[in-house]
């Protein structure tokens, strides 16, 4: 049976979550400008930065599993 995790334990799960967030969103604000000046305009630094933020916590799912 699941127990509720701790207040602790929920915080620094969410502060993993936003760690991987903010390095994501910087990796691939990264690879956007490496297609800004392949150019693709500054749209791709946009778009770039929102896949890297969303993809790494979608596909690894919850820190700690």
């Amino acid at each position: 049976m699941d127990t509720l995790a701790s207040p602790a334990d929920a915080a620094c799960a969410m502060g993993k979550r936003i760690m991987i967030v903010v390095v994501g969103a910087g990796i691939g604000s990264l690879a956007g400008l490496c297609f800004s000046f392949l150019g693709a305009g500054n749209a791709a630094l946009i778009v770039g930065a929102i896949a890297g933020a969303v993809i790494p916590v979608v596909v690894l799912g919850r820190p700690g599993k």
